[in-house]
Parts: structure tokens; sequence; C-alpha cells
């Protein structure tokens, strides 16, 4: 079997802060994510919310503190993705 024929893991990222208010919402990031998917003829199997560590949780204060909240980041979602069998048959 090819490396294309295992599970993948993605990321979704999602800001925080003030300037998450201008940027694109959760909803609009994660559609990004498996339109691209998609695209590549993945279909996505799995959605687990990310667990950050205390370390990435005292950085991601810190930016918050210095930037007075305006960068910041908060826990996204991490997808696992398959190859989508309509898509490698040609059954779509």
């Amino acid at each position: 079997m090819t490396p294309e024929g295992y599970n993948r893991t993605h990321s979704v990222d999602f800001g925080g802060g003030w300037g998450s208010i201008l940027a694109r919402g959760q909803v609009e990031a994660l559609q990004a994510v498996v339109e691209q998917l998609n695209g590549e003829g993945r279909c996505v199997v799995a959605m687990v919310p990310e667990a950050w560590a205390l370390r990435r949780r005292v950085s991601n204060a810190l930016l918050l503190l210095v930037t007075l909240g305006f960068r910041g980041k908060t826990p996204g979602l991490l997808l696992v993705s398959a190859p989508n069998p309509d898509a490698v048959t040609g059954n779509a």
C-alpha cells in the first residue's frame, strides 16, 4: 500500500484575542479545511478537540498579555482523514 492510503491528521487553527473578531470564524475555518481535503480525494473520519499542554497555554497567555489581547490562539480541532473510497474507485 502506498503512503497515500494511510490515515492523516490535519490541524484546524482558530484565532483568539481581539483580532479574531475580524478574522474568519470557526465554521469557516473548518469548512475550508474539509473542502481542501475533499478536493484531495480524502474524507474526514474523526474530529477531536485539540488539547494544549501547559507550556503552550502559558505562552499563549504571555502573547495575549504582550499584545494587549489583540493576538492569540485558541485550541482548535484535529481532523483524521482517510482516502475517500468513492474517489479511488470512481463511483462518485
